[in-house]
This record gives C-alpha cells, structure tokens and sequence, in this order.
C-alpha cells in the first residue's frame, strides 16, 4: 500500500521515490496490457503488442484520467479511488488496486477507440469478407470515379461532330480555313507570312476567326433546338475543334499555307552520323 499512498500524497508519480515509480509504472503497464488483450475484438488489430505502451506511458494515461474533473459522487476520480476504502471490510491495498484497475479499463477502452480503427472497419487492400484470399481487393468492388454518363455523351458529341464537321468544312472559305488551322497550330493571326497568304489584314483575319466561331454556335442551335445550353456549347466546342483539324490537314495539301505555317514550325532536324 506504500506506493498508492506515497503517490496520493505527493500527487504526481513524478515527484515519488524510484521504488514507487517503479511499482507504479509496473502496475499500468501489466493492467494495460491485460486489457488491451480484451479489448481487441473491438478494433481492427488482432495483436496486443501492436497496441501495447510502455509501462511510464500506460501509467501517465492512467494518471492523466484520474486527475481530471469527472465527477463521482462529487469527487474527482483519484479522491475516489481512496474514499472507497472508508468502511470496507477487505484490505485497502486491495480495494484502491481494484480501483485503479477499473478506471484503467475506461482508460483501455477510450485510448483503443481513439487511436486504432473499429473492427467493423475493412482495409481496401483485404478481400471482401468471406471471399477467398487469392481474390481480388476490397478496392476492385468498389465503385470507379468514371462518370459512365458523361463519357457516353462524350462519345455521342464527338460522333455527331464529325458527322457534320464535313458539311460546314466544305462550305468555307479559304480565309476562314487559313484562320482556323493557324489557331490549331498555335501560329499567331498577326503573323507577316500567314497575312500574305489570307491576302487579308490582321483584323480582317480575326474576324474571319469570330465569324466562324459564331456560325458554329448558330448552326448547332438551329440543327438541335430542343437541347438544353450546356449540350449545345459542348457539341458546338466539339464540332469547332473537329474543323479546326480538317482545316490543318487542309493547309497541308495548300502549297502556300503549307509554306506559310512551315516557316513557324520547321520540321526537326535528324542528326546523324558522320563518316
């Protein structure tokens, strides 16, 4: 009884002897340990030296929990401990032992919760319960982030788009298709060669550009009335990207386009060996 009552009085197991620091921190560690071992269906690891402390750190959890203002019959949880040995009739070592050991499974309890993660808790990389081990993942079952919707709408878009790609591809003038394969090409519109080519002024060739882009826009309105304004932008942004490849492979079959957008963007050079 020495060590709880050293302890009692000089409240902290810091400021005891070696000898009651020792007995103390022995009788945390054993208790949590012992407890733990209970306590495992409750959390999801099955060994109790993953969850084991060191006997100073058992204690000081012990310690700590005992310290608070919980209240018990109007007493803070040490008091308590000490106060049940008023008018027992078994020996007081025993008493506020089995007390401590008590509050400890509160304290067991509470740290398991908090640190690990409950039984019910299933790794991804595990198996789903009751599949043999050799199957596949908890992660292969779940649900991928793919939106099977939007890319079936991706898909339909980009159909329509070269389906009528083609017509208003056939339809447009030469100025137009210059403007559209330089923009794919990342060739400015202000560029000296690119001008002599459209035979046009920089402003008359960004107009050719606004002008088609505004067509595109009337034209899927017109063709798909009752579709809402987000179905008709993405279809429009589709159709204008399909043209605008059809107008840069165009430019490759034009002598002078193919000149003009050359010169911005050479083609690479193949080193080779020398004899």
């Amino acid at each position: 009884m020495q060590p709880w009552n050293e302890w009692k009085e000089r409240c902290a197991v810091l400021r005891c002897s070696p000898e009651t620091r020792l007995a103390l921190h022995t009788f945390g560690g054993q208790r949590y340990r012992t407890l733990a071992q209970r306590c495992l269906s409750t959390i999801n690891v099955s060994d109790v030296v993953l969850v084991a402390l060191p006997d100073a750190d058992a204690w000081h959890l012990l310690e700590l929990h005992m310290t608070l203002p919980e209240a018990i019959n109007g007493k803070a949880y040490k008091e308590w401990l000490f106060a049940r040995v008023e008018g027992a009739s078994d020996a007081p070592f025993d008493i506020v032992q089995g007390g401590a050991t008590l509050l400890m499974r509160s304290v067991v309890r509470e740290h398991l919760r908090r640190e690990y993660l409950s039984a019910a808790h299933i790794s991804t990389h595990q198996g789903p319960p009751g599949t043999h081990p050799t199957e596949d993942a908890t992660e292969e079952w779940l649900p991928g982030t793919l939106d099977t919707a939007e890319a079936v709408e991706t898909e339909e878009l980009a159909l329509l788009a070269a389906k009528h790609a083609a017509t208003l591809f056939e339809d447009l003038p030469r100025r137009q298709r210059i403007a559209l394969a330089a923009r794919h090409l990342h060739i400015p519109l202000s560029n000296a060669r690119l001008l002599a080519v459209a035979g046009c002024l920089r402003s008359a060739l960004h107009g050719a550009f606004r002008e088609f882009a505004e067509h595109v826009l009337d034209y899927v309105r017109d063709h798909f009335p009752r579709d809402d304004r987000d179905t008709q932008r993405d279809l429009a942004l589709a159709l204008f990207e399909r043209i605008s490849h059809l107008c840069a492979s165009w430019a490759e079959t034009d002598y002078h386009c193919r000149t003009a957008l050359s010169a911005q963007h050479p083609a690479p050079q193949i080193l080779g060996t020398t004899a």
